[in-house]
Parts: C-alpha cells; structure tokens; sequence
C-alpha cells in the first residue's frame, strides 16, 4: 500500500519532470544569459578596480545572482505565453509556423543587447574607447597580394575594385596599375 508521502512525492517528481520538460527548449539561451550576466559581473568588477573604488564582493554576487534569476523568470515567461498562444496565433494566421517562438527570441536578444551594452559601458569606462571599436581594430588586417608585384607593398584595399575575380585577369591588372608608379 502506498501512503500520502509516497504519493506526494511521486507526484512531485512528475510534476518537476513536466515542468523542465516544457521549458527545455530555452536552457541553452537562459545558459547564455547568465554567461553573459557573469561576464558583465567581471567588467564591472574590473572597472571598479580600475577607478579604485570600494567593491563590495557579497553585494556583487548578490545583484548578479538576482539579474540571473530576473532574466530566467521573464524568459521562461514569455516562453510559455510564446508557445502555448502566440505561436498558435501565428499558425493559425500565416498557415504555416516558420520560426518556432520568435518572441522568446526577440526578447533574449533585448536582453543580450542589455547584458552588451553594459559590458561596453564598463570597458570604455576604463579604456577610453568602446569595446566593439576596440575588437574591430583587432580583428581587421591588411591582405597583400601574393603575385610578384607585392614586391611594391600595396595592399588589396589600394588596388582598383574588380568584379572579375580570375587569376590571370587580376593579376593583369594589379600589373598594369603598379606600372603607373615609379620605383
């Protein structure tokens, strides 16, 4: 015979199992934000190193910890609103359903863009320059041309555009350019 605890405790085990069963599909995007979260954490933690201010590091923890569970709450909201009425909606509109659960997209991209935002603000904060001007810098490069005429030291980015990309014809016509300079 199985009594009241049994019971109950099944019950609670079917019940979690229903209920992260259902919200499985955003685990990976409530990941990222509290990724994200920790990693905005840590900015502030260094910009306020930084100016040498006083960081309270329970306090820090503390907000972080909240924010997580704030972004958690409002992604599994609007997950669940998502799924259960608006991507029926949907369907039911357009005839086919496209992208699964746009809005619980749009609004993890909101808070991305928070989360980024934030991080840039603290980076600047501390470098003078913003954080995505700083990685564009770092992650543009100079191509020079491999042919014999890179000899000159001009880059792809000197060279007249072309929509012909064939070996011989571009190399032509670096050659002819280049021969307009004296050496």
């Amino acid at each position: 015979m199985i009594g009241p605890k049994e019971e109950t405790k099944d019950f609670l085990v079917i019940l979690l199992t229903s209920v992260t069963t259902f919200f499985m599909p955003v685990y990976g995007i409530i990941c990222a934000l509290l990724f994200v979260a920790i990693v905005d954490h840590i900015f502030g933690i260094w910009k306020a190193k930084q100016r040498k201010e006083t960081i309270s590091i329970i306090f820090g923890i503390w907000s972080t910890f909240v924010k997580g569970f704030l972004y958690s709450i409002i992604l599994l909201s609007v997950f669940a609103v998502d799924k259960q009425v608006i991507n029926d909606l949907i369907t039911l509109i357009a005839g086919k359903q496209e992208i699964s659960w746009i809005f619980t997209k749009v609004v993890a991209l909101i808070l991305f863009a928070i989360e980024a935002y934030s991080i840039n603000r603290n980076y600047k904060a501390v470098k003078g320059v913003s954080l995505f001007t700083a990685l564009s810098k770092q992650l543009s490069v100079d191509v020079v041309m491999s042919t014999d005429s890179a000899q000159f030291g001009v880059t792809a980015l000197d060279m007249p555009y072309t929509d012909t990309w064939e070996d011989g014809e571009v190399e032509g016509m670096v050659v002819n350019w280049l021969t307009q300079f004296e050496v």
